[in-house]
Formats: C-alpha cells, structure tokens, sequence
C-alpha cells in the first residue's frame, strides 16, 4: 500500500505538495517527518534512484534533472517495480502541468497544493494492483532497475557525521567531561603551537644584549662632536628593533602559558 507522496524542489528542499491516505495519516506524518527533513537537506548528494528501509516501510524517491524530487512511502511488500511506477507516473503528469521555470520562482512552501487530488487518484490506483492500468510500461521498469539497480541508503546517511577534534583532547580521569563529549565537542580540530627550542632563548639573549649596547651608546653619544652625524638616530634604531624582537618574544611566552 502507498502512504504518502511528496513533491520536492531539489536545490533547497522547498515542499511543494504532499499527499498522505487520510486512514494513515497521523502515523505516517509522526514517524517519518523526521526522516523526510533529513533527507530534504540531503536531496542535492544523493543518488538520482534509492530507497530507505524504515521498518514497515520503505521510501523511494527519484529524481529529475537535479530539479525535482519525488518521494514515496510504501509499504515493504508492495513491488518495488510498481513503486517506481508510482513515482515516474506522478513525474511525468507533474511536468506536464507545471512549468519548469515557474516552479524555480516558487517561494512557498505547498505553491502545488492543487496537485493532490492528481496524486490521490493515483494512490488510489496503484493501492488496486490486481485492477491496476498503468501508464508506465513495466517491462521497460523492470529492465531499468536491472541495469541501474536502486541504490539503498540507511538512516546514518542522511544524519549529520560528528566531527572529531584534534588527538590532544584526550579523556582523562581527571576530567568531569565524558570521552564522547570531549571528541565530538566542537567544529573542527584545534590549532596548535609549536613549543619553543633552545634557539630562541639564544636569539632572546641577543636581541638583548644588542638593544643594550644600542642604548649605552645612544645616551653616551657626545653629539657635540659631530652635529650632521647620523650615528644617534642608527643607535636609536637599533635599540628599537632590539626591543619590538624583545617583546614580540615575551608575547609568544604568554601563548605558551596559557
């Protein structure tokens, strides 16, 4: 038996009709909303052709040209050769009411409400496959599938994957955060920063030393002597660099610190 059948616009998931047999509609619309909002924010990734198993039911969807979504939940006994049927007959009469650059301007959601009463009709036919008079030619279906089988997809696939933060965020016994909160927390791996090497230290005590001879210089400088010399001004600029490299270098301390 078919339940439901939706309409959607690829691109943004837009719902533009929705069909549900009115004996299963509360249960239809509680159990698979959610499945059905997943795989709307997915619609763009996925496979032209599949089908999700949810227990009594399946969902089958195809899509168009990367413009449109049609989506079904059907029973797991009804044939999935008729199923597709389904779809490709709702496909085809909503194509042909509709025009394509109408629907891309479309911006709420149900703008195709009228189209139900065509999608019940169909229900209501496909539910009665013994009396069945399809528009879809099955043997045509049925070679479709065997060459370009449905692919199935599971629940995991639409939901979002965590994302795992950097190996330094280990669990400890010390911490009060439980190891899944401490690997998933978070949007993506932490940066981090190299530890400083004996180099530096030695490059710390130069910079020093130099910005204190520049210094002693500078004050003792007799510019008496030499009025046009531009030797104040270098051992200035000296003592200046050495002390941005100074400081620049205890900034760097107070990351590590931290």
């Amino acid at each position: 038996m078919i339940h439901n059948a939706i309409i959607l616009r690829t691109g943004d998931g837009l719902t533009l009709t929705s069909s549900t047999d009115e004996r299963n509609q509360d249960n239809v619309q509680d159990g698979h909303k959610k499945y059905l909002k997943l795989l709307a924010k997915n619609l763009k990734k996925l496979d032209n052709k599949c089908f999700i198993n949810l227990g009594p039911s399946n969902l089958y969807f195809i899509k168009n040209l990367d413009m449109m979504t049609y989506i079904a939940i059907i029973d797991v006994r009804y044939p999935t050769t008729l199923a597709i049927c389904f779809l490709k007959e709702i496909q085809n009469e909503f194509s042909g009411k509709y025009d394509a650059r109408e629907i891309a301007k479309m911006k709420r959601p149900y703008s195709c409400i009228e189209f139900n009463d065509d999608i019940l009709k169909m229900i209501k036919r496909y539910n009665r496959p013994q009396s069945l008079t399809t528009r879809i030619d099955l043997q045509e279906v049925n070679k479709d599938l065997q060459g370009d089988p449905l692919k199935q997809l599971t629940l995991s696939d639409l939901e979002p994957k965590p994302v795992v933060l950097h190996n330094s965020h280990k669990y400890n016994h010390g911490s009060t955060m439980k190891p899944s909160e401490n690997l998933y927390a978070g949007v993506g791996p932490l940066s981090r920063m190299e530890c400083l090497h004996w180099y530096h230290y030695i490059i710390l005590v130069f910079s020093i030393l130099t910005g204190l001879l520049s210094g002693f210089r500078w004050f003792e400088y007799d510019s008496s002597d030499d009025e046009d010399s531009l030797f104040p001004y270098i051992f200035a600029l000296h003592f200046l660099s050495s002390f941005i490299q100074v400081s620049f270098f205890f900034y760097l301390i107070s990351f590590h610190l931290k």
